[in-house]
């Protein structure tokens, strides 16, 4: 019944407030800047609909990600992770033309052609989206977590794919010097059942949870 009730949830919410993120930003250039889809195959009113799969894809393990790294934060820790996720995504998109920005101000730090207001942009989405993913999505709670392993191999791939990718094959190393503090292995390491990560981040704040095998923990959805 959790399952069901997560999907459903998942799905209508990230298509939806996703779609809206997308539709604005291609029609008013707020707020990554203004930017251009191509080759892409099948649209919607304008917008690839790969790039909502990829918003299906993403959101799930990093938010499952900051659930876990930090629950009193969860707004905080997933926008950081999304936007450090973008940069990678972002070099890729580029560097195969599937993406493009029209701008003259400032750039990322060795990116030169990906605007800085893209990156202040996703923290800003990353807060707003993360912080009703957080209240909105439902939580379950168990005396035994689900595994989290395919999470985990999931988040790592991501960062060790698009590391490899910018060092060895994009010529573009310097990428690296600005997202190689992708979440992945964050998330690796912390979100693991018994992790004493998610519990240090937030033990200062009200009403803390305790360590897993203190209390119920919130199972990942299947």
């Amino acid at each position: 019944a959790y399952a069901k009730r997560y999907f459903w949830s998942y799905l209508f919410f990230t298509l939806i407030v996703g779609s809206a993120i997308e539709y604005t930003s291609i029609n008013t250039a707020w707020p990554f800047g203004e930017l251009k889809y191509q080759n892409l195959g099948l649209e919607l009113f304008g917008l690839p609909i790969l790039i909502l799969i990829l918003w299906l894809a993403t959101i799930h393990p990093l938010l499952i990600m900051a659930r876990r790294i930090a629950p009193n934060w969860v707004l905080l820790s997933g926008a950081a992770a999304i936007t450090s996720y973008q940069l990678f995504l972002d070099q890729f998109l580029v560097s195969n033309k599937y993406k493009s920005w029209s701008f003259s101000g400032a750039h990322i730090p060795f990116q030169t052609h990906i605007p800085l207001a893209n990156s202040i942009g996703w923290l800003f989405v990353g807060v707003v989206f993360f912080g009703l993913a957080n209240l909105i999505l439902p939580k379950d709670r168990r005396k035994v977590s689900a595994s989290l392993t395919a999470i985990d191999i999931f988040l790592v791939w991501i960062w060790l794919y698009n590391f490899t990718a910018n060092a060895f094959f994009f010529a573009r190393p310097h990428t690296n010097a600005a997202a190689s503090a992708s979440p992945a292995p964050i998330g690796h390491s912390a979100s693991t059942r018994g992790g004493i990560a998610s519990h240090r981040l937030s033990s200062w704040m009200p009403n803390a949870p305790r360590l897993p095998s203190e209390r119920m923990t919130d199972c990942a959805p299947m």
